[in-house]
């Protein structure tokens, strides 16, 4: 199973998926209507073209990882 679809079969009700990857998306790989049966949203982001220059996007972004990381609201992967 591919898996893209492996994870979002995973989500909960009313999950939500960021797929910050380029792969998946650059190949246009296929989803399936049926996850979002469980009212939940797939997004799509291509972190790159948000860091490409250091516009008003790029510092608010910053700021918030900044805070989160200082607050405990972001921490690292086990």
């Amino acid at each position: 199973e591919d898996k893209l679809q492996a994870s979002v079969r995973l989500l909960a009700q009313h999950g939500r998926f960021l797929e910050i990857g380029k792969f998946d998306l650059s190949q246009n790989n296929p989803l399936g209507m049926g996850v979002f049966l469980k009212n939940t949203t797939f997004h799509g982001i291509l972190l790159d073209s948000l860091f490409e220059n250091a516009n008003d996007d790029w510092l608010h972004v910053h700021q918030l990882v900044e805070q989160g990381i200082e607050n405990g609201v972001v921490q690292p992967l086990h």
